[in-house]
């Protein structure tokens, strides 16, 4: 994967894969207008790109492959902080792409889940759902209840995602919602730890969205949408309505 992401992360390739990845099916007539390049260089590029695996052609008309889908993603999540929309930075994609790709990924999560739990254990907040409460008292319901709904929510995105996103990506992912605990144990401030847990729970729909984009090659908004919907308006809302109880 590295060897293809070289070869197509420059130049007119990559703005053919990252155009078909934003456009989907697109004729080549379309594609060299908007690339502003003669057909002749058009042509050149997409033979490298199709016998890359990377793209497909049918008659008149391009489109890039599963494994063609997955290498546009992971250009898109590189680009520089500066050139992402805000959507895209949301994401945090320069930093969670790295680290998604980083050998030493099954560490880092291993390690981000250690520091969790001692945290849970210190802070004495439990994950109820995706949103982080302080109804508990007993530690041992704490710790019961919080493992318990990250395991819920790792399951449901791995089944959700049809299997395709790794559990210790999907841990990666959700970083933001995981260090919650850490940074309460650090600052006092209720108004301040009451607005954080939903920004870092907003920023874990963002960065589970690049995982999920690196892993199935799937679009980022169209991701980013779906965890927006379910982890983030629909959980704030219930929160909302049952706030005089938590």
């Amino acid at each position: 994967m590295e060897d293809l992401i070289y070869k197509a992360a420059y130049g007119r390739r990559r703005e053919i894969l990252l155009t078909l990845y934003s456009e989907g099916t697109t004729s080549l007539n379309r594609l060299r207008n908007k690339l502003g390049i003669s057909s002749s260089a058009l042509l050149f590029d997409i033979s490298a790109l199709e016998a890359l695996g990377l793209i497909k052609r049918d008659g008149g008309f391009v489109e890039l492959t599963d494994k063609g889908a997955k290498v546009a993603s992971i250009l898109s999540s590189i680009a520089p902080l500066k050139n992402l929309s805000m959507l895209e930075a949301l994401g945090l994609r320069p930093f969670v792409v790295p680290m998604l790709a980083s050998p030493y990924l099954n560490a880092v999560a291993a390690l981000l889940l250690a520091i969790w739990i001692a945290s849970i254990y210190i802070s004495r907040s439990t994950l109820i759902g995706v949103i982080y409460s302080y109804i508990f008292t007993n530690i041992y319901y704490i710790l019961f209840v919080s493992i318990l709904s990250l395991t819920t929510i790792l399951i449901s995105i791995y089944f959700a995602t049809r299997r395709k996103v790794h559990i210790t990506n999907i841990i990666i992912g959700l970083f933001p919602l995981l260090i919650y605990p850490s940074i309460s144990i650090i600052i006092n401030n209720y108004n301040i730890i009451y607005t954080l847990k939903f920004i870092l729970l907003l920023l874990s729909c963002g960065t589970l969205s690049t995982a999920t984009s690196y892993d199935v090659g799937s679009k980022y908004e169209t991701a980013l949408l779906a965890y927006l919907s379910g982890m983030f308006i629909f959980p704030i809302l219930i929160y909302l309505m049952l706030h005089v109880y938590i």
